[in-house]
């Protein structure tokens, strides 16, 4: 067994207890002086802030010696992210993805967290506190969902016989608008929900592909791992290169296997790679 292997269970139970008692409770309760922009268009709640402030202690005293990097933390300090190029273990934490559907009431979100080592990551965990689920993973160790393996079942041979969750609004203009127009070739094109979301409908079959444009580490270090050892395949489609929580390349492209990644990525992108 390996470090990250022993923490699988220890971390998966300090995650959901942790939203159970932080997030939860503020769920459809929060108060107007409860959400604010940290930055245009980008929502913190109070909700945020209490379960990044009770997880980062908490995960470093089960991993002694260990740091975090958490998206509220980077927010207020951009050096913060510098951690993750150390030789440190480094816990990504994504407090609240979905941050803007818990605002509203809407039931797409969930608490995300990674293990780096390196600049690898060796341990993901999502956790829907309203599904009571937990999806994990350990480098080398596979995927899991509340504790049952989990493998990718393999995708409709043609690309638009897929179902997709592409999100297209941060690529530049000239790949947005051919993007824009493949995505109606799709047997459907769901709306994306939340990262956490996205990844769990990945591992489940229920999407077969999805496409990010900005690739910030607690959104996706952790479900890129749960892809992987699922079976599945993630890299940039606009430079081909592997996903790492320091890359700093934009674009991810997720999909079952990577022979349908490569066919998706010409049909998506074709001559407009860059």
């Amino acid at each position: 067994m390996t470090l990250a292997a022993d923490l699988r269970a220890p971390v998966g139970t300090l995650l959901a207890e942790m939203a159970l008692r932080e997030l939860l409770p503020r769920f459809r309760n929060l108060a107007a002086g409860d959400i604010r922009e940290k930055a245009p268009n980008d929502l913190v709640t109070a909700a945020d802030l209490a379960m990044e402030a009770a997880l980062t202690p908490a995960l470093e005293a089960l991993l002694p010696g260990s740091t975090t990097v958490g998206e509220e933390a980077v927010a207020a300090d951009p050096a913060v992210r510098d951690r993750l190029a150390s030789d440190a273990w480094v816990w990504v934490i994504d407090p609240l993805d979905g941050t803007a559907n818990f605002a509203r009431g809407n039931e797409n979100f969930g608490a995300i967290v990674a293990l780096v080592h390196r600049g690898e990551t060796v341990g993901g965990w999502i956790f829907d506190p309203l599904a009571d689920l937990m999806a994990s993973a350990v480098k080398g160790h596979g995927t899991q969902i509340n504790g049952a393996p989990v493998a990718i079942a393999a995708p409709p041979l043609a690309v638009t016989d897929q179902h997709a969750a592409l999100s297209v609004r941060f690529f530049p203009p000239d790949h947005r608008q051919r993007l824009t127009g493949r995505a109606t070739e799709f047997a459907s094109n769901a709306p994306r929900y939340s990262a956490a979301k996205d990844y769990v409908r990945l591992l489940r079959g229920e999407a077969h592909l999805a496409l990010f444009y900005r690739t910030l580490p607690w959104d996706h270090a952790a479900g890129v791992l749960l892809v992987e050892e699922a079976g599945g395949y993630a890299a940039s489609p606009l430079t081909g290169k592997a996903y790492g929580p320091a890359s700093a390349d934009p674009g991810l492209l997720i999909a079952a296997r990577e022979a349908q990644w490569q066919a998706a990525r010409g049909f998506l992108f074709g001559d407009g790679l860059s």
